[in-house]
């Protein structure tokens, strides 16, 4: 079952890819002049936040993410392990190149301090030189606990401590703990931000496209 692989694994990777090359290529061309300037403001490139799924209504990008079985998913997921149905959807989309600028937030394993559930989607192929996505398995509970905790030791949201390197040295854990999800374009993967994770690193020459689905009960 879906939700019992997100509650244990903490990601839920798709078996097959959802959406064709043709559909692709119409997400980046819909996408690509709502993506900010390269101004410095996203470290790896550009990035975008477009809007919800009802403002893409007619196009590929209201096709994919208004599926039935994703929102079959969002609901149960969400109501069991958050207790809360999904009254909140932004849709972001990414395009990283830049492999020189070091670490940004999301470059450190971390969790989220506010629980999201995603829908992320490679509209590249994507490998350990490409920015492949990088999780630590079984780690969702875990990071349930401890976002929670730093939740209740300060109201200050940049202050809540959500880098495990950085804030939990004690634990042990490590960017060689992450796994990536390496794939083709095309793949989705559901995931709540409570699990470990952490942006995949572009090398030089290399480019990751994204587009994902945030869910939030607020």
């Amino acid at each position: 079952m879906i939700e019992d692989i997100l509650t244990s694994e903490g990601v839920y990777v798709f078996p097959k890819p959802v959406v064709t090359q043709e559909q692709i290529k119409k997400i980046i061309d819909l996408t690509e002049n709502k993506l900010d300037p390269d101004d410095g403001s996203y470290k790896f490139g550009r990035a975008g936040r477009i809007g919800s799924v009802e403002n893409w209504s007619g196009t590929v990008i209201h096709d994919v993410f208004n599926n039935p079985s994703i929102w079959d998913i969002a609901f149960s997921f969400m109501k069991n392990e958050m207790n809360t149905v999904p009254n909140f959807n932004e849709i972001f989309v990414t395009h990283d190149y830049k492999s020189d600028q070091g670490l940004a937030p999301n470059g450190w394993l971390h969790f989220d301090r506010r629980p999201t559930f995603k829908f992320f989607m490679y509209l590249t192929d994507c490998d350990e030189d490409r920015g492949a996505f990088r999780y630590v398995p079984e780690s969702y509970q875990l990071g349930k606990k401890l976002r929670i905790e730093a939740k209740n030791k300060t109201s200050d949201y940049g202050q809540m401590m959500n880098k495990l390197e950085l804030d939990y040295p004690e634990l042990g854990y490590s960017y060689s703990d992450s796994i990536p999800i390496e794939s083709a374009a095309g793949t989705m993967f559901a995931f709540h931000s409570d699990v470990f994770h952490v942006g995949g690193r572009v090398s030089q020459g290399k480019e990751r496209r994204v587009i994902r689905l945030h869910l939030r009960g607020d």
